[in-house]
């Protein structure tokens, strides 16, 4: 897997995420702008890392926001936190600042249940990354999204630099 760069800031991007790829530090968030190459940067860090063999699920946080009221949603809300029982592989929360409060409920307690299994040696594999546009710090302050997930997501923070650099 390649990434083609001719920009000096987007090999430093791309530098930053091949390292935390090699050492798996945590949960991975990725910043910028609509279109400079989040979803890919998440594969190249999972392709890279120690779990680069095992499945890369993607999960569009918009249209899981989407769904809302009644069965449907708690259907659906069922559907993200079974998605995130794997134990191993890549989960990619691609605009995760979407997420309705309840499910960051769910991501944030999920994370804790996994963060305890990799402590105490339990085996999973499981890699989190997210990406968000530069603004989720701002959606923090608001209270539109929480502060607890935001730091827990951001063990690593990925910023990609907008085209126009």
């Amino acid at each position: 897997m390649e990434f083609i760069l001719s920009s000096e800031v987007m090999r430093d991007a791309v530098h930053e995420a091949e390292l935390a790829a090699r050492f798996d530090a945590g949960s991975v968030l990725i910043g910028g702008e609509a279109g400079v190459g989040k979803a890919h940067l998440a594969r190249l860090i999972h392709h890279w890392g120690p779990v680069g063999q095992e499945p890369f699920v993607a999960v569009d946080c918009g249209a899981v926001a989407r769904i809302s009221g009644g069965a449907a949603a708690a259907a659906h809300g069922d559907w993200f936190v079974n998605v995130l029982q794997k134990d191993r592989g890549t989960v990619f929360l691609r605009g995760v600042h979407r997420l309705t409060m309840a499910l960051q409920a769910s991501l944030l307690q999920f994370l804790d249940t996994n963060a305890a299994r990799r402590t105490a040696g339990r085996g999973s594999a499981l890699r989190v990354i997210s990406s968000a546009p530069d603004t989720l710090h701002d959606h923090v302050l608001e209270g539109a999204f929480n502060a607890d997930l935001y730091y827990r997501l951001n063990a690593v923070y990925l910023p990609i630099p907008p085209l126009r650099s």
